[in-house]
This record gives structure tokens, C-alpha cells and sequence, in this order.
């Protein structure tokens, strides 16, 4: 495999611990309404329709026609998955954890959530540098008579590999085409290199985002050692003072 044009991307190494502090740091107040603030600002509901997604033609004159067909497709994928209540928890998500996907199913185009801790890395073509598949792990639905799984021997090769190095037997290996990404990186030129690079703060995480958490977790662990700070200063000192 070492002359095939494909390697599979991880992240940054300490990217499934990063999703454990952010669920530590969604537990304070300030940190949940922040979140909320910003995911009803990036997903409001069109005030015609009252769907969160709305068509835009590049074209100049569209038939009503094909708008009409246009525009009951797009209300048929919306109540199928329920936008109209879920896309507010998708954004949320991936504001926080800097990446959200959902498999789709190709019979029914219903989207299932998948938290990113369950995708372990992505296979991506070196020289396109575009996201082939994806690795995920627990992967629990049943694809055994979808058109799915992609026959080509890397994808096989990398199947076996990942299902003797992991003790999960439930991972499989996802063609980009039934995954949805949604993602806060920067994109695939700000930087794909495997190893952690200084200058380039995206190099180390392509294909997967940053959440937008990183940058506030330093105030936020000073802010929880001043607050302990207080508290052990006002017990020791209670016993002799009695007014704080």
C-alpha cells in the first residue's frame, strides 16, 4: 500500500480528548449560552417558509416548474430529517466540537448523526487532497444490501487493517459521498501536513475543524482557578473573620 496515493488524516493528536473538555466546559452557564446565542444567529429560520434553508438561483429567469420541483424537494428533505428541529443541534455541535457529520442513507436520504469522536480518520487523496472516505468507528446501521461500500482494493485493504488494530469489530470505512461534513476548518490549502506544525495551526488538523471553544479555553481555566482561589480564602479565613 506504500505506492497508492492515499493516507488516512487523523487530526490533531489529542483531537478525541479535545471533544471531552468541551463537553466539561459546555457544563457552565456562560459556556451554554454562548453556544445557544451563536447557533441561533448562524441558523435562523427563513420568515417566508419557516425552514432554515432557502434556494438561491444563479440564473437569471428559472421556470416555475422547475422552481416548483426544486422547491418540493428541498421541503421533502427538510421534513424527512426534521430540519425544522434539528439543525439548531447540528450547528451547536459543530460550533463546539469544530466538525459534526451524518451518514446518509442512500435509499431514504435520511441523515444520522455520528459524534465526531466515533470517525477516526479520513482517507484522502495526496495529490487532489479531497476527503475519499471516512473511518468511523461503532458504526451500528446495516449496509449489506446498499450499494455502499466501495469495492476498490485500498478501501478493503484498510477495512482489515483497522478491524485487527481496534477492538471494536464495528468499524467501517465510509465513502465521502453518503457523509456529511460540516466543518469550521479553514479548508484543504490552509495546510495537510500528518505532523504538527508551529507555523501552520491547520496544518495538523485538516480534514477537521477547530472548535471555536480553543481559543477561550485559557480564560476559562483561569477564570475556574480564580473562583477556587476565593472559595479556599474564604475558608480558611472564616473562622476568624466574620464578615467577607
Amino acid at each position: 500500500m506504500g505506492n497508492l496515493l492515499h493516507q488516512v488524516y487523523r487530526g490533531r493528536q489529542d483531537r478525541i480528548q479535545r471533544y471531552t473538555l468541551w463537553d466539561w466546559m459546555d457544563q457552565d452557564s456562560d459556556v451554554q449560552r454562548a453556544l445557544d446565542l451563536l447557533a441561533e444567529h448562524i441558523a435562523p429560520k427563513d420568515k417566508a417558509t419557516g425552514f432554515p434553508f432557502r434556494i438561491e438561483y444563479k440564473a437569471k429567469e428559472v421556470t416555475d416548474e422547475v422552481n416548483t420541483v426544486i422547491q418540493d424537494g428541498l421541503d421533502y428533505w427538510i421534513k424527512v430529517n426534521r430540519f425544522d428541529k434539528r439543525i439548531f443541534r447540528h450547528v451547536r455541535d459543530c460550533v463546539k466540537y469544530g466538525d459534526w457529520f451524518c451518514w446518509r442513507n442512500p435509499k431514504t436520504f435520511e441523515l444520522y448523526s455520528i459524534h465526531p469522536k466515533l470517525v477516526q480518520g479520513a482517507i484522502v487523496d495526496t495529490e487532489k487532497l479531497e476527503v475519499l472516505a471516512w473511518i468511523v468507528r461503532g458504526f451500528k446501521f446495516n449496509t449489506e444490501d446498499m450499494e455502499l461500500v466501495n469495492t476498490n482494493t485500498t478501501y478493503e485493504a484498510l477495512q482489515a487493517v483497522f478491524a485487527q488494530s481496534n477492538t471494536a469489530q464495528d468499524t467501517k470505512i465510509i465513502p465521502a459521498d453518503h457523509m456529511l461534513h460540516i466543518s469550521l476548518t479553514e479548508g484543504k490549502f490552509s495546510g495537510a501536513s500528518a505532523d504538527d506544525e508551529p507555523s501552520n495551526a491547520y496544518a495538523s488538523r485538516w480534514p477537521f475543524g477547530e472548535s471555536l471553544l480553543e481559543g477561550m479555553y485559557k480564560t476559562f481555566k483561569q477564570r475556574e482557578l480564580l473562583e477556587d482561589a476565593f472559595l479556599i480564602h474564604r475558608v480558611q479565613r472564616a473562622p476568624t473573620r466574620r464578615v467577607w
